[in-house]
């Protein structure tokens, strides 16, 4: 493979499929506290309460690949480690047993990588590729036409503060002129949306801190999970497929952006409009037009924001990546695949397709991770969420139950659970990782008109070649903190207030250029 391989990638368009798809049988969730913050109306000492409701939308259609989705040519036949029953009473056998089903994992793992020959994996890889070429799209689209591909379905929340008390609203003569702020965000591989709302509460909070207060104001947060993650997957369950081609997910959002997003954001001075679970589609010429997008992302939610600023320049402000799963190479001139290992023997993947990933109850599952170092480490709250939303009923379907936050608490402690966001999909992300350098290209090359900040973590990709690329871009800034890869997990706060950092200084063009001035003055001269 070479350097022209990681050209920016040409999105798939979204299609209709030619039997119009019957909408999921879900639940309704009811709107919920999501936090409580400073208000955002600088006159008032009140706080606000941030409301969170959960919508559905179609994903994009068809899928990039194959086999991202089940259709009459393929079915993934993903294993399900419930279904293998409990493990024997002898704690021996229990371990002889839970090696057994390692090895049979394992050995799934390497099918679905195409087998130990190099080759195979590299066609695999390869084929990934060409669904984000143009010239292979109408083969694509043929393919899922006469293959009766299924639809895939995507959630989102949205976040938005609710109305002061008329006596500490605003007045008329007072109104608000600041323009607000829509984020987009995207969360990490393996992870959820929920697993983001420390982080935004912090970030809000700060935002009305005397250094800044009363400079931004945020109307509206959509969060998103990807197809096999969160909320999301529950209802795609069944019909997944085994490949992650890291193009589908931009193309999720955009269509979200495209044709469900409302054309206004919310009015910050009146009482939020509850929106229905299946938003209504809609047309949007320019969704930027009444709306100041600014995207957030972390990790492989980062990674996956960058495939946008090429396939729509000018939609978006800005862009904040937080460690971004953005891979960096020595020499991109000539670049094989699998870069680092084998597919079946990638660190990460093997990691996850190893990982626990069925428990006998809420209860067991919370014991589980408070029991290892991994989850010590992370945010009391956070932790919490991930138990709420990371998790779902083995054998409840989703008109019941799209998270084990959904049941009530005395069946939380008889009712087995499992994994949102399979281990199986985990790793296929991972082992596709190389994908990044592709929106990396577009991010970096083409005219997109947004600024760009980026939050390097030293404990985690620490990406100093990145943050040189992005510091070279004439509204790029990049800021190395202290922290590991997951510090949404770990550190909301110091996440926070990398933010607000970012957000200050590529607001003011003086701050920009002083940050700039600063990293020349501190290279070393030889």
């Amino acid at each position: 493979m070479t350097s022209d391989d990681f050209r920016p990638a040409d999105l798939l368009p979204s299609l209709e499929p030619l039997v119009q798809a019957k909408r999921p049988d879900v639940l309704t969730l009811s709107p919920r506290i999501a936090f409580t913050a400073p208000s955002q109306d600088s006159a008032s000492p009140k706080t606000q309460q941030w409301i969170s409701t959960t919508h559905v939308y179609p994903a994009a259609w068809p899928r990039s690949h194959v086999r991202s989705a089940k259709s009459d040519i393929y079915e993934a036949n993903i294993p399900n480690s419930y279904g293998l029953g409990p493990l024997p009473s002898d704690p021996q056998a229990a371990k002889a047993e839970q090696r057994r089903r390692r090895e049979v994992d394992f050995d799934h793992w390497l099918q679905i990588c195409g087998g130990k020959e190099k080759e195979d994996q590299i066609k695999l890889m390869r084929s990934l590729r060409e669904g984000c070429s143009k010239s292979g799209h109408t083969a694509r689209i043929t393919e899922a036409r006469t293959a009766n591909e299924v639809q895939l379905w995507n959630t989102v929340n949205r976040i938005v503060p609710a109305a002061l008390d008329h006596d500490d609203a605003p007045s008329a003569k007072a109104k608000d002129t600041r323009e607000g702020i829509t984020l987009i965000m995207a969360h990490a591989n393996g992870f959820h949306k929920e697993i983001f709302e420390p982080a935004i509460e912090a970030f809000i909070q700060k935002l009305q801190g005397e250094q800044v207060r009363g400079k931004y104001r945020i109307d509206e947060i959509w969060v998103f999970d990807c197809t096999h993650s969160g909320q999301a997957a529950s209802i795609n369950r069944d019909v997944l497929g085994d490949v992650i081609n890291w193009a589908d997910h931009p193309r999720d959002v955009l269509k979200f952006l495209e044709h469900y997003l409302p054309e206004t954001p919310c009015d910050p001075s009146a009482p939020p409009t509850w929106l229905p679970t299946f938003l209504p589609s809609h047309k949007a010429s320019s969704p930027k037009s009444k709306r100041r997008l600014m995207g957030l992302g972390h990790s492989f939610g980062g990674a996956s924001l960058t495939f946008l600023l090429h396939a729509r320049p000018r939609m978006f402000e800005g862009l904040m990546l937080v460690d971004p799963a953005i891979v960096h190479f020595d020499d991109e001139k000539e670049i094989d695949i699998p870069f680092f290992a084998p597919l079946h023997e990638v660190p990460l993947a093997r990691g996850a397709i190893a990982r626990k990933d069925t428990f006998d109850s809420l209860p067991d599952a919370e014991a589980y991770f408070k029991s290892k170092p991994f989850f010590q480490a992370w945010h009391p709250r956070v932790l919490e969420l991930h138990l709420r939303f990371g998790l779902r009923p083995s054998t409840i379907p989703a008109a019941r139950a799209l998270a084990s936050e959904d049941l009530h608490e005395n069946d939380l402690k008889r009712t087995p659970l499992e994994l949102n966001n399979t281990k199986w999909h985990e790793a296929a992300a991972f082992c596709s990782t190389w994908m990044s350098m592709i929106g990396k290209r577009g991010m970096l090359t083409t005219d997109h008109g947004a600024w760009i900040g980026f939050v390097n973590m030293k404990g985690g990709f620490n990406n100093r070649s990145l943050a040189a690329d992005i510091d070279a871009l004439e509204r790029g800034v990049s800021f190395t903190i202290e922290g590991n890869h997951l510090v949404a997990q770990e550190e909301p706060e110091a996440l926070a207030e990398a933010l607000v950092k970012v957000l200050e200084t590529q607001s003011d063009s003086q701050k920009l250029k002083e940050e700039k001035l600063r990293r020349q003055v501190g290279k070393t001269k030889l």
